[in-house]
């Protein structure tokens, strides 16, 4: 229910006042005015290549003037999705399906990967902890802005400090053109990894075999004491 709030809350605030609404995991890569953001134009991003998805337009970035029609009818369509999920109900397919019953023509919605990079199909060579914005601009010179798709929405703060490197090392390594650091990085990662679950693994052991050493010796001693003197 949080999450649906959050994102019908930013239609709220950009029909009143306008403006610019971007994900906090997106970085700018290049003045927002070359986009360029047109006079009475609401901005939108495909996020997927394939014509057809449900969730083709995501709404991680969308600008608008105040008062803008197109965010009033968004916004008069949210109590008659409130029962589905959060991707119908306030999230990318409640957006695409916006856009596809929408009538006017004040709506742009640029191509990827001007704004969004089709996370199933395209490489984001930002992705990591280590990127340079300069580097990322030369190499996606199209796009005026990236996103890391962090995802942080689908779960909790704690969980997300703990899943969000292990996402990020996932997609690194089905990556076709990741760079030779990358693998070796994500190599000392995983041996990283398979040494502490290791240590683990011989640490509880030893434990429960001296736990069990005790219990059976302390079993022992009661049979012990309690048979004919």
């Amino acid at each position: 229910v949080d999450i649906k709030r959050f994102d019908a809350v930013r239609l709220f605030y950009l029909y009143a006042y306008g403006g610019v609404y971007m994900d906090i995991d997106f970085a700018c890569l290049r003045p927002l005015q070359s986009l360029p953001l047109s006079d009475g134009q609401a901005i939108l991003g495909y996020q997927k290549h394939d014509e057809m998805a449900v969730d083709r337009i995501a709404n991680a970035w969308m600008a608008a003037p105040p008062g803008h029609p197109f965010i009033a009818f968004l916004i008069s369509r949210l109590r008659s999705t409130a029962d589905q999920t959060v991707h119908g109900a306030t999230g990318p397919k409640f957006l695409t399906t916006g856009v596809r019953e929408w009538w006017g023509k004040n709506v742009t919605v640029h191509e990827v990967p001007r704004l969004y990079l089709d996370f199933q199909a395209d490489i984001n060579p930002c992705d990591g902890n280590n990127f340079v914005l300069a580097e990322c601009a030369s190499l996606l010179n199209t796009s005026v802005v990236v996103t890391f798709w962090t995802g942080t929405w689908t779960t909790n703060y704690k969980s997300f400090s703990i899943k969000a490197p292990f996402k990020r090392l996932i997609l690194r390594l089905h990556l076709e053109h990741v760079t030779r650091r990358g693998w070796l990085t994500s190599a000392a990662i995983i041996c990283a990894g398979l040494f502490v679950l290791w240590r683990f693994r011989r640490l509880y052991c030893a434990r429960y075999s001296k736990y069990t050493r005790m219990k059976h010796a302390e079993e022992s001693s009661y049979s012990g004491s309690d048979g004919p003197s």
